[in-house]
C-alpha cells in the first residue's frame, strides 16, 4: 500500500483501491468506527507485525469491485446487515484455499465466489452473530453468508 494524502491506495493488483484514513478496527460496520454507514473497518498490516484499521469502501457482491478488465478482487463477505443483505470489502480474489492464509496464521477457503471464508471457532456465535452458518466442508466449518452465494 502507498500513502496517498492521509488515505491509502491498494495498488497490489492493477486498478487498485483508495482506501480513507484510520478507523476503530475490528471488521466493524457502524457509526462508531469512524467510517460512515457506506464502508467498513478492515484490519491492514501496518508493515511493523501490527495491525491497523482501513476505512473500506462496502460491497454486496462481485461486480461491485471490478476494476477495469480485471476480475481479480472479489467480494468478501464478512458479516449480513440487518436486512440480511451481504457487507463486504473488496478483495483480491482467492483461486486456492493457499490463498487464504491470515495474518494471525489462520488457514481460511477459498469458496466458489473466489473469496476466504474464515473457520468457526468453538459453538460457531462468532459467525452466527454476523449473520452466517458454520457449514462443514472436509472437516473443518467454515463461516458461511447464505444472502451472498
Amino acid at each position: 500500500m502507498t500513502e496517498q494524502g492521509g488515505g491509502f491506495c491498494n495498488t497490489n493488483v492493477d486498478g487498485g483501491f483508495c482506501l480513507a484514513v484510520f478507523c476503530n478496527y475490528g471488521l466493524q460496520y457502524g457509526p462508531t468506527t469512524g467510517c460512515g454507514l457506506e464502508a467498513i473497518c478492515g484490519g491492514q498490516d501496518d508493515g511493523q507485525g501490527g495491525t491497523i484499521g482501513i476505512c473500506q469502501p462496502l460491497c454486496s457482491e462481485n461486480t461491485d469491485c471490478l476494476r477495469g478488465d480485471t476480475g481479480e478482487f472479489s467480494c468478501n463477505v464478512v458479516q449480513l446487515d440487518q436486512d440480511g443483505s451481504p457487507l463486504g470489502l473488496c478483495s483480491p480474489s482467492c483461486a486456492t484455499d493457499a490463498d487464504c492464509q491470515f495474518q494471525d496464521g489462520t488457514q481460511g477457503r477459498c469458496n466458489d465466489n473466489s473469496y476466504c471464508e474464515v473457520p468457526c471457532e468453538g459453538d460457531g456465535a462468532d459467525c452466527t452473530d454476523r449473520g452466517g452458518v458454520c457449514t462443514d466442508f472436509d472437516g473443518t466449518e467454515y463461516c458461511v453468508f447464505d444472502a451472498a452465494q
